[in-house]
């Protein structure tokens, strides 16, 4: 298999989730992605909570840098386990300084 490992990266990630009148909640996350085209990736990422660490939802997206400042992430897929069945991402972030 002769794979381009320059198109891919892949990051773990571990923090606290914290909403507001609510516990604080320790959570994992994870991906995987390969750059197809300049500004574009596609890959497949993770994330659960430590407290439910074997049912993980896992997810399909698409990835795209629209400009220095602006991206966007597209993904969808289901939990696994006892998690939920379906669920769609649209992640807009801007940097503005």
């Amino acid at each position: 298999i002769d794979l381009d490992w320059p198109r891919w990266d892949a990051r773990v990630f571990v923090f606290i989730n914290k909403a507001p009148r609510a516990n604080a909640t320790w959570m994992y996350a994870g991906r995987l992605r390969y750059r197809f085209a300049e500004h574009h990736k596609v890959g497949i990422e993770t994330f659960s909570t430590f407290r439910n660490a074997k049912s993980p939802k896992l997810m399909l997206g698409y990835y795209a840098d629209l400009s220095e400042r602006l991206s966007i992430t597209l993904a969808a897929g289901r939990g696994t386990g006892n998690g939920p069945d379906l669920s769609a991402r649209l992640e807009i972030v801007w940097q503005v300084f």
